[in-house]
């Protein structure tokens, strides 16, 4: 990505691209478009939340900083998703940094113009509600996949989920960076990706993953992507927002 790549359309979003047109020109009626700098950040913790942003490229990784003084990556949002909505939620702030990964471009928009078009729309009500929703059951799954699968499933899940996020098959990442994500020894991840490598599933280089057969990969996950990605695809689209439209009481 260059400064001279033409921008792309708030629809690259999939929260936005659920939406039904009128609705889709409020809330980004105020939206800046904003190409983001690899490390730059976008939100400090415990700082109040002036704008949201939803991606359109690349990935905005949300960090949990320890007391230790190290900070770990909790969340990588892509174009399926949005980050700085706590005030939605009736907190203004959250206590993690927000940072941009490799070539990422989102659409900022303020805080204020969220909030209105949602209070003045059941359609954006339901659209990121229903993402926070997604969010919250993720990260509960999350808990019992990291105490009831192999790392190998473990693995390939992550890789799938953030091949997803990106649309793309290939992840820029470090064994090191993925390993501290999985809660394990650089060593251990090590093996569970030649292990992959060696079934031609996906092929480790430096900095990257490029994932070669997805359908094995999908195979190698546990069963948490398939279950993860059928609910959130099955409550934030546009069939779904046309459903509460259609009938008030979310549910």
């Amino acid at each position: 990505m260059s400064p001279t790549d033409p921008p792309l359309p708030p629809t690259a979003n999939h929260l936005l691209a659920a939406l039904p047109r009128p609705e889709l020109e409020r809330v980004t009626a105020d939206a800046q478009y904003e190409q983001l700098a690899a490390g730059e950040v976008i939100h400090r913790a415990d700082e109040p939340h002036f704008a949201a942003h939803f991606p359109v490229r690349g990935l905005l990784r949300v960090m949990a900083l320890m007391p230790e003084g190290e900070s770990v990556q909790v969340a990588a949002v892509g174009r399926r998703g949005v980050v700085g909505i706590s005030p939605l939620l009736g907190v203004p702030a959250s206590p993690f940094d927000m940072i941009a990964g490799d070539a990422t471009a989102a659409y900022r928009v303020p805080i204020a113009s969220v909030l209105w078009s949602m209070r003045s729309s059941p359609a954006v009500e339901a659209v990121l509600l229903r993402y926070v929703q997604s969010r919250i059951v993720a990260l509960a799954q999350g808990s019992a996949c990291h105490r009831m699968h192999t790392l190998d499933q473990r693995a390939a899940r992550w890789l799938l989920e953030t091949s997803d996020e990106l649309e793309s098959g290939v992840v820029r990442t470090t064994q090191e960076f993925m390993a501290d994500l999985l809660g394990v020894q650089r060593p251990r991840l090590s093996e569970a990706l030649e292990r992959l490598r060696d079934r031609g599933i996906s092929t480790p280089a430096r900095g990257m993953i490029v994932i070669a057969d997805r359908d094995q990969l999908e195979r190698s996950a546990c069963s948490c992507y398939t279950l993860l990605r059928t609910y959130a695809s099955g409550i934030v689209d546009a069939e779904s927002v046309a459903l509460v439209l259609g009938h008030p009481s979310i549910g």
